[in-house]
């Protein structure tokens, strides 16, 4: 079998520098239970917000020209004036209401078939008005402005509400949602119950049951919380937590698994354009509320190994049907400043590519907005078309952010980065894909100082590239991939993403390898006494690469000197933590890449935590990598 290796070699200081591996004549799966992904996939990754089909037919035309969709809404709003004596004749307003879906989901069959879609409940009636509880069995984070709830008395008329909705869309012959969270946001907006964790759990429960039989198309998802980090301590995975309260309620009932993923900014800006500053800085300077490093990857592992282990059985899909930054200002108001929608973008990038690394996500969706909403924040910055003054739609440089992804599809293809440190992992990112004869490779640097690439292509002597960064006080955004680059000398300023393109010959024999992820059911182990064992059980002894992943849980980064090593089967590997010093709400996956044949069929692997300063550690979890 002949092999074309490229190889991009990442000059991170004068004396060193790692390697970017990539195989384009490899194809490559990734697997996770019965999850495969083995491809880009448009209809997944690249969707922007709202109901499909509610938008005129120009503005269908660019979303199409774009290649992408809308692919998550709020809805239906059955909380009315009327209140339970008008629920069973649908007062005039629902009816209106439901008619308008309908329209929208026949508009979407038109303009976007075979894209599946998602929605979050917008609310529902307060038929007895139950005194909003006190005493709550969570933690204040996860209780705060409750508004929507339901009390437990009236789970069967909601649900009998949701029921008539899908018959309804059911009947006029249009594509329902696919997955159907019972309400949008339930940790920030579930009032009128005594437990609003379970409660929320309980109601999303009844109407998986009550919906399965007549409604086969249409799976429950949930929790659809707003603000998941598990945090360092791990409070939101105690018996009270959304996440984990969901999963144990509907795991073998539900169809999928939602989350919004926000990263929070510090250092929210009203003033004049200035140069950005680093969000990866911001991190490792105790910002808690941070997803694009690594926690993503780490929080789903969390929710898969969770789920097996409670289920004894592998773990759902998940759709994230909210992504982005929040705390940028004004949060509902226009943006002035480019600065604004680049750090928006940035962010989105970088939890784009961890979700694109995940073979169990079936849905991805920026809260990017096609055009902000007439009636509700009609300046919204978060959207491809704001409005003036007079309520004309006006362009944003979000739309450029699509335009600059427009291109990228493709089949995955094999890479792996060599000798590089845990911290450069977590900053620097890559993904690679083949379309035809068509090498893409997607490259986001994210720190706070440019890396120099050394681009090895073989027998490949050109290659061209386009850019997205923070230039001269502006968002530079490259359209096409016009700029000739010199493979022995590519830069990546801070904060800047980069799409390589480099035409292939077509490979002589392709190769296939799938990249399967195995997970322990033993979760949150602490470290409190600086040794943990957990075991791990493989269908086979593996042959070839494997890679261990556990995910490092600890209220605050490590001091340097401190270590993790681990022991398995005699052989021994120690990664050192000083990096985290700084670290908020530490949740962080770290990378042990292991010679080949270590690992047995079964396996105990033992960790060993080493800190000149006292610490309070748990191993969330652990996964394991299998190449074949």
């Amino acid at each position: 079998m002949s092999r074309c290796y490229y190889v991009i070699a990442l000059a991170t200081c004068a004396c060193r520098a790692a390697t970017l591996q990539i195989e384009p004549n490899t194809f490559i799966t990734l697997q996770a239970g019965p999850h495969k992904t083995a491809k880009i996939d448009r209809n997944i990754y690249f969707r922007t917000y709202h109901i499909p089909g509610m938008f005129d037919e120009a503005l269908a035309e660019e979303l199409r020209e774009l290649r992408i969709s809308p692919g998550r809404g709020t809805g239906p709003y059955f909380g009315h004036n009327g209140g339970d004596s008008q629920r069973a004749g649908w007062d005039p307003d629902l009816t209106e209401q439901i008619r308008n879906y309908v329209e929208f989901y026949r508009n979407a069959d038109k303009r976007y078939p075979g894209a599946p879609h998602a929605l979050g409940g917008g609310n529902y009636p307060e038929f007895t008005k139950t005194e909003n509880r006190k005493l709550y069995d969570a933690d204040a984070s996860m209780v705060d402005k409750h508004r929507k709830g339901i009390p437990p008395e009236d789970f069967e008329k909601c649900a009998d509400l949701v029921y008539q909705w899908l018959k309804t869309l059911q009947t006029d012959n249009v594509t329902p949602p696919r997955w159907f969270s019972p309400l949008n946001e339930p940790d920030g907006n579930w009032r009128n119950s005594p437990r609003p964790p379970q409660d929320q759990a309980d109601f999303a429960r009844l109407l998986a049951q009550k919906l399965k039989t007549d409604f086969p198309n249409t799976g429950i998802s949930g929790p659809c919380t707003a603000w998941p980090h598990p945090r360092g301590d791990l409070r939101r995975w105690t018996d009270s937590g959304w996440e984990k309260r969901f999963v144990e309620t509907c795991g073998n009932v539900a169809a999928a698994y939602d989350f919004h993923l926000y990263s929070a900014e510090q250092w929210a800006l009203e003033n004049p354009r200035h140069d950005s500053p680093n969000f990866y800085d911001s991190y490792t300077n105790g910002n808690p509320f941070v997803w694009d490093f690594g926690k993503a990857d780490a929080f789903l592992d969390l929710v898969y190994a969770h789920h097996q282990a409670f289920w004894n059985e592998p773990s759902l899909p998940v759709i994230i049907t909210e992504f982005g930054r929040q705390n940028i200002f004004p949060q509902k108001g226009p943006w002035k400043n480019d600065i604004n929608y680049y750090l928006y973008g940035t962010t989105v990038t970088r939890i784009w590519m961890q979700l694109m690394q995940r073979p169990e996500v079936q849905l991805t969706v920026p809260f990017i907005l096609p055009v902000s909403d007439p009636g509700y924040a009609p300046q919204r910055g978060q959207a491809m078309y704001t409005r003036n003054e007079k309520g004309e739609p006006v362009r944003t440089p979000l739309y450029n952010f699509y335009r600059f992804f427009q291109a990228l599809e493709g089949k995955r293809v094999k890479f792996n980065w060599q000798e590089t440190t845990p911290e450069e992992q977590l900053g620097l990112t890559a993904l690679p894909m083949r379309s035809g004869n068509r090498l893409m490779v997607l490259l986001h640097n994210a720190f706070d100082t440019e890396k120099r690439i050394h681009l090895k292509c073989g027998s490949i002597t050109t290659a061209t590239a386009a850019r997205m960064r923070w230039e001269n006080k502006t968002w530079r955004i490259d359209l096409r991939p016009q700029e000739h680059i010199d493979c022995s000398n590519l830069t990546l300023q801070p904060e800047e993403t980069v799409i390589i393109y480099a035409d292939l010959p077509a490979p002589e024999k392709p190769a296939n390898q799938t990249i399967e992820r195995f997970y322990s059911s033993t979760t949150l182990q602490s470290l409190q006494d600086g040794e943990a064992r957990i075991t791990l059980n493989l269908p086979h002894r593996p042959a070839g690469h494997t890679t261990v992943i556990p995910t490092l849980a600890c209220p605050n980064g490590f001091a340097p000197g401190s270590t993790l090593t681990l022991h398995i089967n005699g052989h021994t590997q120690t990664i050192t933590l000083g990096f985290t010093a700084g670290i908020k709400d530490l949740f962080i996956p770290l990378h042990f890449e292991l010679p080949d044949g270590i690992l047995e069929k079964e396996n105990t692997f033992h960790f060993k935590l080493e800190s000149p300063k006292k610490w309070k550690a748990s191993l969330a979890t652990l996964r394991v990598e299998l190449v074949r």
